[in-house]
């Protein structure tokens, strides 16, 4: 994506503003998504997420933020 994005913001000579540079990088990542793969078992990525988030917090949480 970041070569991409690289390629259609290096053909501009002037930058006018903070805007036309959002503008050309929202470009070039539309372009990169074309690209894209599917990551395979995207559809247990919810399941994986709560997991993780299950192992990492502690079981008495409340009381280890207090």
């Amino acid at each position: 994506m970041i070569s991409t994005v690289r390629t259609v913001t290096g053909r501009v000579k002037t930058w006018k503003d903070g805007d036309m540079k959002k503008r050309r990088i929202e470009t070039g990542m539309i372009e990169a998504q074309r690209s894209f793969r599917r990551v395979r078992g995207q559809t247990q990525m919810a399941i994986l997420v709560i997991a993780i988030g299950h192992a990492v917090r502690p079981a008495n949480y409340a009381q280890a933020v207090a």
